[in-house]
């Protein structure tokens, strides 16, 4: 009987919260948004009268954050109110200057299972990241980012009973998208572009996993997301992907964009087997203010542009250290073109065209790139070097 009420208040939460998605204009001061906190709460409350802390949980739900009072609540109950109980929650507070420490105080007091790590200065979030799996204790980690949720209360109980006969390295679950400007909630496109699964479900059994995934033209190439926390990576993966970069200075010094892509395509380096799942488990939250996703201004553009340009320079030392097809960079600097306006249109100094320009020359010279990338590359030397 208690099992039979506990998935009708599941669902009843989940429905409230889909409801308040697509009728409301942001995320505070709501009433029905605070309806669905307040099923949170009892839901959670009731769980926390109910369980035995468990020293070794089988999830780590690891969740950086930086100044993120406004969204931090939501995306903490969204993990309490899940119906698998075996999990912790490892916060890394990377130095915030507004409540969000006091907020994850007030639910670490009433709640066993959220632990917090507070850093003394903003070390960034590639440093909160790798901080979190290092004090994680769980078999398996998943990545939250702290203004996103977890749509789904059920999520870790299906991935749990999935991995229960499959023990997989990494599984992937669906994605949709929240844009808080247009109060739009949608499924992301399944051009590659936008870097998220086809929803195809695929079991991938290989040791060259990468290759068959993101470096071959084969029935997989689109099926891969480069983002790391719509995924549930095993610990071990992760402390080789982390130890690998932690002992390259060039990744240290550039982390400050697109680190968690950088991270999820070292993972497929060292795992040997992948699913995706078409369960939806993750909701991304489209902000305005968002670093990622700003538009605004001569200065964002430009930071956003640079940022793109360190994070091409990662992917390149990562295909030559792994000795990858040098010609699949090809079709992410193709969209990188878009961006690159942004300094023509700008007038930036040669200067600051440097090192762009130098890294298109070295490219040039690598051998096995095929004629049409190097096609492109002069083509792109020309126009841009003006």
């Amino acid at each position: 009987m208690f099992l039979v009420f506990n998935k009708i208040r599941h669902l009843f939460i989940t429905i409230m919260l889909f409801f308040f998605l697509f009728t409301t204009r942001n995320f505070v001061d709501i009433r029905i948004y605070k309806n669905y906190i307040s099923l949170c709460k009892k839901s959670i409350k009731f769980y926390e009268g109910n369980e035995k802390n468990n020293k070794q949980p089988f999830f780590s739900i690891c969740i950086p954050v930086y100044n993120m009072e406004k969204y931090i609540e939501t995306s903490l109950l969204s993990v309490l109110n899940q119906s698998f109980r075996d999990f912790e929650i490892v916060i890394v507070n990377d130095y915030s200057q507004d409540n969000s420490k006091k907020i994850i105080e007030k639910f670490q007091s009433e709640n066993s299972k959220i632990r917090l790590i507070n850093h003394g200065n903003n070390l960034g979030v590639y440093k909160s990241r790798v901080d979190s799996i290092k004090n994680s204790k769980g078999n398996y980690i998943i990545f939250l980012d702290p203004d996103d949720i977890i749509p789904n209360s059920n999520l870790l109980n299906h991935l749990n009973e999935y991995n229960f006969f499959y023990n997989e390295d990494i599984i992937e679950f669906t994605v949709i998208m929240y844009k808080e400007s247009y109060n739009k909630l949608y499924f992301p496109s399944n051009h590659r572009s936008n870097h998220f699964h086809n929803f195809h479900e695929h079991i991938i059994y290989n040791p060259n996993l990468s290759n068959i995934l993101f470096f071959e033209n084969s029935k997989y190439s689109d099926v891969f997301c480069r983002c790391i926390w719509n995924k549930m990576i095993r610990k071990e993966i992760l402390f080789k992907t982390i130890n690998f970069l932690g002992s390259r200075a060039y990744y240290k010094k550039h982390f400050d964009f697109a680190e968690d892509t950088i991270i999820n395509i070292v993972n497929f380096e060292f795992a040997s087997n992948y699913s995706n799942l078409h369960l939806i488990g993750y909701m991304y939250n489209i902000r305005e203010e968002s670093m990622s996703h700003s538009n605004k201004g001569k200065n964002m553009n430009l930071k956003m542009t640079y940022n793109l340009f360190f994070f091409y320079r990662l992917f390149h030392q990562y295909i030559k250290h792994f000795n990858k097809d040098l010609n699949y960079l090809y079709f992410d600097l193709k969209s990188f073109d878009y961006y690159l306006n942004y300094i023509n249109h700008y007038n930036s100094s040669y200067s600051k065209k440097k090192p762009i320009i130098k890294f298109y020359k070295n490219l040039f010279k690598e051998s096995n790139i095929s004629d049409e990338f190097k096609s492109y590359i002069n083509k792109f030397l020309f126009n841009f070097a003006k």
